[in-house]
């Protein structure tokens, strides 16, 4: 199920994050200033996740791809200015995402 993702901001004592289960296709992240995807592997899978760019004078979208590392304990943060992506993307997995926590997160600017 396709979900729209919400900041989560902790506060500087620290906080627990509620981890989102991404979904292959749908989901929708905010961007902004200081706003940043984190990917957490909990499993053994390696999928990768494509940010695509909006069309800049007429040019055919293109995306950014990242893969996310196999193995436990494994993450990858991606900034999502909005001067890059908009004020929001729909990101698009490849692979199994088993074992795959996501969240969106401030920095608190």
């Amino acid at each position: 199920m396709a979900t729209t993702y919400t900041v989560q901001t902790p506060p500087h004592a620290g906080a627990t994050l509620t981890p989102v289960a991404p979904a292959a296709s749908g989901d929708v992240l905010p961007c902004g200033s200081g706003l940043a995807l984190l990917i957490v592997q909990t499993g053994t899978n390696a999928p990768t996740i494509s940010l695509p760019l909006p069309p800049s004078d007429g040019q055919p979208v293109t995306a950014r791809t990242y893969a996310v590392p196999s193995g436990a304990g494994n993450s990858v943060l991606i900034p999502l200015p909005s001067s890059v992506y908009g004020p929001t993307v729909s990101p698009t997995w490849t692979g199994t995402l088993t074992g795959i926590n996501t969240y969106v997160i401030s920095n608190g600017n």
